[in-house]
């Protein structure tokens, strides 16, 4: 349910429950929490929403939910600083969203405080109300304008080093990636080059070198914050940088670099024919779950 009822006006009078819930009670939820920032006068997104559980059949049509804005540094309720705030009647179903939020002061014009929407679930009676339950989000910063959810510079991941930083242009050479703000995530990726191609749905594979290099995205083993182990893709041969990301698209603003060289033929000439060749299409028989390797870091240690 998303809709904003024309039910009882906001109002701080009332009563709270004594927090003691009989049997089937009606009790609130957070089912969606808002977004860590959100943006000055616009819509909170994604929206919040809430769960009711409890016996539906004590709702006598008097209840509603009410969104409430507080700020954390003070606990103070900030009714005048939100639009779309309507209480919203509870009907039979059990989820109500709340997508016309819109939070009209910004974290830096409160002295940098964060807020928090608590909701109550209420039963009115004229213009009184009785408070069953509420819950409260996790906090969150209000920006001024889109441009600032962007992830900031100082968290993105940065990359020092990559040792050893060259290798063959087929592939398989296993290297540690060393940097900072390195986190141990699924969706944790490092690419090898500036050309972003399409992306392959990834497998964890053993044998790189057996994978064809499509978008030169890697799947790392996370060692520490400052360290990642991957194996290099196949690439044409010749400098690349080398850059990590935590969450998809935000690329490390600092890059590594590692060289491609041409493998040799057996007659001596390189072979860049052969290495053209060996982009050729996936084989799923080239998927294996991975199986860490050893590795020696004791000349790595003091980078760590």
């Amino acid at each position: 349910m998303d809709l904003e009822d024309d039910g009882p006006a906001l109002s701080h009078s009332g009563s709270l429950s004594s927090g003691v819930r009989t049997e089937g009670a009606l009790s609130l939820f957070i089912s969606d929490q808002p977004p860590e920032k959100c943006v000055y006068k616009r819509n909170v997104k994604p929206p919040p929403s809430v769960t009711i559980e409890g016996n539906m059949k004590l709702f006598d049509g008097n209840v509603y939910v009410v969104p409430i804005l507080s700020r954390c540094d003070s606990a103070e309720d900030l009714p005048n600083m939100m639009a779309g705030n309507g209480p919203v009647k509870l009907a039979v179903t059990r989820v109500v969203t709340f997508s016309r939020l819109k939070v009209l002061a910004t974290t830096h014009q409160l002295n940098e405080t964060l807020f928090a929407l608590r909701f109550e679930l209420r039963r009115y009676n004229g213009d009184d109300f009785q408070v069953l339950d509420s819950v409260t989000t996790e906090p969150f910063t209000v920006v001024s304008h889109s441009t600032q959810l962007k992830p900031s510079h100082k968290n993105l991941p940065a990359v020092s080093d990559v040792i050893p930083d060259r290798g063959p242009a087929s592939g398989s050479t296993r290297v540690a990636i060393l940097g900072t703000n390195f986190q141990d995530s699924p969706t944790t990726r490092v690419k090898f080059g500036d050309y972003e191609g399409l992306s392959f749905s990834w497998s964890v594979v053993a044998d790189p070198s057996l994978t064809p290099c499509s978008s030169f995205l890697v799947m790392p083993i996370f060692h520490t914050a400052k360290t990642l182990i991957v194996h290099t893709p196949k690439h044409e041969p010749g400098p690349v940088r080398v850059y990590v990301c935590n969450e998809p698209n935000a690329w490390s603003a600092v890059a590594g670099s590692f060289t491609y060289s041409e493998p040799m033929s057996p007659d001596g000439d390189t072979g860049s024919h052969k290495v053209a060749h060996s982009f050729s299409a996936h084989s799923p028989s080239s998927e294996r779950t991975f199986s860490p390797f050893p590795m020696c870091f004791s000349s790595l240690s003091h980078l760590m």
